[in-house]
């Protein structure tokens, strides 16, 4: 299981003013951030990982092993998920089968 690496940023802490931001700012002055990434060992090592994947994805290789994969799930017929297969593959999206 991968560890989290940021606090917690719910859509009521989206729009705080500029005061309320400074009054959360912890002893010291230091800024308190919801976003930023924490740095304890465990962090690192999700950090580390997620970087590896996005390396990995960014690998034509890995993305068709990963079309191939999920071509033989049942899902595969879905049309989301065939227009996920295309993006993956490099293609343009398909025609929509809609008339206008």
């Amino acid at each position: 299981m991968q560890r989290k690496t940021a606090a917690s940023y719910p859509p009521a802490r989206w729009h705080l003013d500029e005061d309320r931001r400074r009054q959360e700012q912890q002893p010291g002055g230091e800024q308190r951030s919801s976003v930023a990434p924490q740095h304890g060992a465990g962090n690192r090592a999700a950090l580390a990982e997620a970087r590896a994947l996005v390396t990995a994805g960014r690998s034509s290789v890995v993305r068709s092993a990963l079309v191939r994969t999920m071509a033989a799930e049942p899902a595969f017929r879905e049309r989301w998920l065939r227009s996920l297969a295309r993006e993956l593959r490099g293609l343009p999206p398909a025609l929509s089968r809609t008339c206008s």
